[in-house]
């Protein structure tokens, strides 16, 4: 740790990469300007702002807390695959980038990802074009409903990320847990894409979501 140039504290903790910048802001006005990595201007990810449909297929109401840090937490509404949110923000035409969150618990089953579009009236699982499946215990990879690859076993605070990213000329989704790529999708993207959620159990969360891309809508 420097400050001017000066060392101040050397950490006794060994790092762990891929490492990225973060940063907590308490106060409203809070700022943190000039900020660069490796003599690179850091882009800055985005809280995702939750947006919720107010009832199901068939009708029945259900509720989510919309929290603070991109967090989304089903609150009622029941058990079982009729509960969605998405985000406002999208990735726009043309743009590459991803989507992360924090797993808080691993026994309560979602999925997270990135999509193009969600039919009026849909609340499950099967409209997201590329998602991550939380179950109990165990990860998945979803894409347009259908299983694609199983990724293993997962920990509460492990972080998943669905990116958007250049490969040449083309543009593939590559799915990541704690910065290590786990697979590759192998359908094209359909761009802008949304942040799409979508919970099967009272209580399960979305934690610290945010979004980032070179150009965002």
């Amino acid at each position: 740790y420097r400050r001017n140039g000066n060392l101040l504290f050397t950490s006794a903790i060994a790092p762990i990469y891929p490492l990225v910048v973060d940063a907590s802001i308490l106060g409203q006005g809070g700022t943190i300007t000039n900020a660069v990595l490796s003599g690179n201007k850091i882009e800055v990810l985005r809280s995702i702002q939750w947006t919720k449909r107010t009832k199901d297929a068939t009708g029945h109401a259900y509720l989510g807390t919309l929290g603070r840090g991109g967090i989304y937490k089903l609150s009622t509404g029941g058990n079982g695959w009729n509960s969605v949110a998405r985000s406002t923000q999208e990735i726009a035409v043309g743009a590459v980038g991803f989507a992360e969150m924090t797993a808080t618990e691993n026994n309560l089953n979602r999925m997270f990802g990135l999509n193009h579009a969600r039919p009026a009236g849909d609340s499950g699982y099967s409209p997201i074009d590329f998602a991550i499946y939380l179950a109990s215990g165990s990860c998945e990879v979803y894409e347009s409903g259908a299983f694609k690859a199983g990724l293993g076993t997962y920990n509460p605070q492990d972080r998943f990320r669905v990116a958007v990213e250049n490969v040449g000329s083309n543009k593939v989704v590559r799915y990541y847990r704690n910065g290590v790529q786990l697979y590759q999708s192998l359908a094209t993207p359909t761009l802008p894409l949304f942040v799409d959620a979508a919970f099967n159990f009272i209580g399960a969360t979305v934690a610290d979501s945010v979004i980032w891309s070179s150009a965002i809508n």
